[in-house]
């Protein structure tokens, strides 16, 4: 069966990986039988035949339950099968067994948990992904292909064969588990971020507030959020960049693209509700500051309403 190998050429076999690790504390060699060769398995089948038709055809296969069938298996084992002369090796099997008992090997103490092998690049935010959850590594390793070993309740992460981290399986979706002591590490590897901090909080007070925030909101992805407001105070003037931080942290917009809306004249959507039924929606701030800035002629508005008139009483005369 594949779980253990298969044939991939002439004299050539594959050996399923995670079958042989289970198979190595055990310390039995794996051989796979040849293709079109089933008397490959006579030696091991043949016993099944044997008990099905002696063991089990002493009782013609009735029993009460899986009690009564051990109970007869056992007897059996005793008193028939093990003290017979074995057509092959010529011996009573219970005489074999108290000599080759000597040579035995003791089992395992306990059993290697089984587990899912998977292979994934390490982001940019030093987690490998598994089911859309993340697992943290040191964040030196990021970008590089490691090996992901998911038992049912940890997770196993290593590069050629060193464990780099062990988590506690998560099973929430789209969310990271990161170890202190890589959060640490990657606060220390990336003094940018600490630049990009000092740089915004120069803004001012607003700008401290708003940075508090975007930590609850953000975390570890705040320092996106610091360049992009930091270009746009660049480009468009601190002042309008305070202004607008302040607008977005009123409505709780704690993120970039909030400022970006305020500075290019576009309500926050927390600001902006549902429009009326047989209302224009009110412009932008900035539109109507503009609008009301235009110069409008006075004028008698009688004539227009005399026009109007003398239209309507034409469409009834062509009617």
């Amino acid at each position: 069966m594949t779980t253990v190998g298969r044939h991939i050429g002439p004299d050539e076999v594959w050996i399923n990986p995670q079958f042989a690790a289970w198979a190595k504390p055990y310390e039995f060699s794996i051989r796979l039988t040849r293709p079109g060769c089933p008397n490959d398995h006579a030696p091991v089948e043949r016993p099944f035949h044997y008990i099905e038709h002696n063991c089990l055809l002493r009782r013609r296969s009735r029993f009460a339950d899986i009690d009564d069938l051990n109970r007869h298996a056992k007897w059996w084992c005793d008193e028939v099968a093990n003290v017979r002369i074995h057509g092959t090796m010529r011996r009573r099997p219970i005489d074999v067994l108290r000599f080759e008992r000597s040579f035995l090997k003791p089992l395992p103490s306990a059993r290697p948990a089984p587990y899912r092998t998977v292979v994934h690049k390490v982001r940019s935010d030093y987690c490998a992904p598994f089911d859309t959850h993340g697992y943290s590594v040191s964040p030196v390793h990021v970008g590089k292909d490691v090996t992901m070993h998911i038992y049912p309740h940890r997770v196993e992460i290593l590069l050629e064969g060193e464990v780099l981290a062990v988590h506690v399986r998560s099973f929430l979706r789209f969310k990271r588990t990161v170890l202190k002591e890589h959060e640490a590490e990657y606060l220390r590897l990336t003094p940018s971020r600490r630049l990009l901090e000092g740089a915004f909080l120069r803004l001012g007070p607003t700008a401290e507030t708003f940075y508090q925030g975007l930590l609850q909101e953000r975390g570890q992805g705040a320092g996106y959020h610091l360049r992009r407001i930091l270009k746009l105070a660049d480009r468009r003037g601190t002042s309008v960049v305070i202004a607008a931080m302040a607008h977005a942290a009123k409505y709780g917009n704690y993120n970039a693209d909030a400022v970006v809306r305020v500075i290019n004249g576009r309500d926050s959507p927390a600001e902006t509700g549902a429009t009326p039924q047989g209302e224009a929606p009110m412009p932008p701030a900035r539109v109507k500051a503009w609008l009301e800035g235009l110069y409008v002629e006075e004028s008698d508005l009688s004539e227009v309403d005399r026009r109007i008139d003398q239209h309507g009483s034409d469409d009834d005369e062509e009617e």
